[in-house]
Formats: C-alpha cells, structure tokens, sequence
C-alpha cells in the first residue's frame, strides 16, 4: 500500500477465483481492489481429427487441443509412422499425445479362387482380396465370359481384376468311326 509490496498466502480453487481486498492507510484513507486469479490445473484435451489411414505420402495432421484446431504438414512413410506431440496450455500444463498413422500405397492382391471351366450357368465366383475371401453368385452365358471387378482397400488403393469363366453345357460329341 502506498508503494509498499504487501504479500499474502491464499488458497485457489481451480478455475476463476475472485479476491476483493480493501486496504487502509494510517490516516485512514481506504480503497477496495478487486482481482480475479484463474488457477488451471488441467492439461489441454488433446483430439486427433484426421485420420489414421491413407495412401498419400503427404498428409495434413490435425488436432485440437482444448477445441482449437491445430494444422502441420507431414511427410510419411510407407507403414505405421508413430507422431508424439506434447502440446501445453498458457497456464503451462503439458499433454503429450501419441498417434499411429498408416501410409498404405500398396494396391490391394486379388487372386481368383474358383475355377475357370464349368457346366453350371448358376456359378458362385470366389476371389480373395488381401486374403480375405469374396464371393459372387453369378449367372453365366454359354461360352467364355469376361468378368472385371474393381477392387479397392480401406486406404483408397484400388486393383482391377480380370478373369474368363466358361460355360460349357454341350455334351461332347461320340461319332462311330468303325462299322
């Protein structure tokens, strides 16, 4: 008061807390001051808004801490690529966030898995994707039939698959060639 540095030990609340003092001078001459103290203990939240999987090598990774979003440029590479931030708030409390994000670039393997030649028009085509197994059911026209799928992973890479299937329904043909 008057120029003089007077300390006083309080205890905070978390979050805004409200001091009012009203101080005195010696002839009595008073004034009242009012201060609010924020006390934060609480580390940011801290959210991962984009995702965990892609085929781009060139990837936004986005964040919020505390609801406001954050942005940076990264480059991956192919596989998991492990990103650690420890980002903190103005109070300085600190969180460290761990992500895995996937670079995928690698097209999906398919490989036929039913056969080629049948004499059943009603034909179940069955492929693996990545080694998961598909099925179709299908119905065939006599003679060789073009078959093309397209087929995609969850990182957006896409394989295009074709394959002929024939039907054959025609018996051979016996001839007698000795009398």
């Amino acid at each position: 008061m008057d120029g003089a540095e007077q300390t006083e030990a309080i205890t905070l609340a978390e979050g805004a807390n409200a001091i009012t003092r009203t101080l005195a001078d010696l002839a009595g001459n008073s004034t009242t001051a009012h201060w609010t103290v924020t006390l934060d203990t609480v580390p940011p939240a801290v959210e991962l808004v984009s995702g965990t999987l892609t085929n781009q090598p060139a990837y936004t990774l986005r964040y919020t801490v505390d609801g406001a979003e954050q942005t940076e440029a990264i480059t991956l590479a192919e596989g998991a690529n492990a990103i650690a931030r420890t980002l903190a708030d103005p109070a300085g409390n600190s969180t460290t966030a761990n992500w895995t994000v996937t670079l995928d670039t690698v097209p999906p393997a398919v490989e036929l898995v039913s056969g080629t030649l049948t004499n059943q028009p009603a034909y179940t085509l069955r492929y693996t994707v990545d080694g998961a197994e598909r099925t179709e059911a299908i119905t065939l026209a006599e003679g060789a039939n073009a078959i093309m799928r397209t087929l995609a992973d969850l990182a957006g890479n896409s394989t295009t698959a074709n394959w002929t299937v024939t039907l054959d329904t025609v018996p051979p043909a016996v001839e007698l060639l000795s009398g």
